[in-house]
């Protein structure tokens, strides 16, 4: 019985190996309740250590939709900016089309009066 190991139960509910480097060979009917309760205390330490890591992931996941929630708010600002000037862009493109119809007819007249100058 050189290589054995030992599986205890922890009060989580998961499973904790013991090789036998992790357990005195001289005394393993022996050990005491002094290492037993400092070995619950680390496991406790543990459970303890990983939920709080838990809760800081949990606090960086809302962190994050809040940004996300910030950036679409600001993608629709953004649109309504689009939608402004687009509008604008089609206002100023109706004048421009306007005022070169004007310059044509300008044109136009001006040759006409040109022509009947020369006449």
């Amino acid at each position: 019985m050189e290589n054995y190991e030992i599986n205890i139960l922890k009060r989580n509910g998961d499973w904790k190996k013991y090789n036998q480097k992790d357990i005195p060979v001289s005394s393993t009917k022996n050990i005491t309740q002094e290492k037993l309760m400092h070995k619950v205390k680390n496991d406790e330490n543990e459970n303890t250590n990983f939920l709080s890591y838990i809760n800081e992931v949990n606090k960086v996941v809302n962190k994050l939709e809040n940004l996300e929630n910030e950036k679409n708010n600001l993608k629709n600002e953004l649109k309504k900016y689009e939608k402004f000037f687009q509008s604008q862009k089609k206002i100023s493109e109706e004048n421009l089309s306007r005022m070169t119809k004007e310059v044509e007819i300008f044109d136009k007249a001006i040759g006409v009066i040109k022509n009947l100058k020369d006449f």
